[in-house]
């Protein structure tokens, strides 16, 4: 299927030096770049737009969720803004080969239904590449001579269920935030006053994305211990490594 194609970043255009050497190596515009050119954005759950005979042809969904991460790296999740970022901002301009979708488009693929659990899904991958990399900045902290009183209760003891079930909610808390947004963008396109501001939502965002996190850092903890002891079955969020339960 023939897609929109972008501008290639070593001719000279609007600027006097092409937009490869504009970017740093170490940026991170390239790492998105490399994972979304690594991975299969169909097995992934994303879908292609079948274009009429007439007309423009559509844009890829790998070059649609390249602005998505983008602007979810960098605190942008506004359709709006991300449209005028395409237009204003070099790293964009460098990740999209100067294309600039409106922000129907990038909105439209956002919300369609299939998208939604694949958005989750290549977070997690992203996520867990970037672990991989090293490229998460983690410090251990050592304590020595110190005397802490314990402090436990059932319910900071956590099996592999208890963790699923969390990571579900969190889902769909996540989803029905990207709906909120969506309804505010709307809102505001049409001039009038969101119930909630767009600002709020991101805050909430950010939230679920940390606790989604720390979930998933627990899960692999278990699954290392499990290795070791097949029979562990749950760990402490009070003191997870030593205090394996049965």
């Amino acid at each position: 299927m023939a897609h929109r194609t972008g501008q290639n970043r070593q001719q000279f255009g609007l600027f006097a030096t092409p937009l490869e050497d504009m970017i740093a190596p170490d940026n991170m515009v390239r790492v998105v770049d490399a994972f979304v050119d690594a991975v299969d954005p169909e097995k992934l759950g994303f879908v292609h737009v079948r274009a009429h005979k007439r007309g423009a042809p559509p844009y890829h969904p790998a070059l649609l969720l390249k602005i998505y991460l983008y602007g979810y790296l960098n605190r942008v999740r506004s359709s709006r803004r991300l449209e005028l970022e395409c237009g204003r901002n070099i790293e964009l301009s460098w990740l999209t080969g100067c294309q600039k979708p409106s922000h129907h488009t990038i909105s439209d693929f956002r919300s369609i239904k299939p998208h939604r659990k694949a958005l989750k899904a290549t977070f997690r991958l992203f996520n867990r590449v970037l672990d991989d990399a090293e490229l998460f900045g983690k410090e251990l902290a050592a304590i020595d001579g110190t005397k802490m009183r314990a402090q436990n209760s059932k319910k900071n003891n956590i099996s592999e269920d208890k963790i699923q079930k969390r990571l579900d909610y969190h889902e769909t808390r996540f989803m029905e935030y990207l709906d909120e947004l969506g309804r505010a963008d709307d809102a505001i396109g049409r001039g009038e006053e969101p119930d909630v501001r767009p600002e709020t939502i991101h805050r909430a965002l950010d939230e679920i994305q940390q606790r989604t996190q720390k979930l998933e850092g627990l899960l692999d903890l278990l699954h290392t211990a499990q290795e070791e002891d097949p029979a562990v079955r749950q760990i402490s969020l009070v003191d997870p490594a030593p205090a394996r339960c049965r």
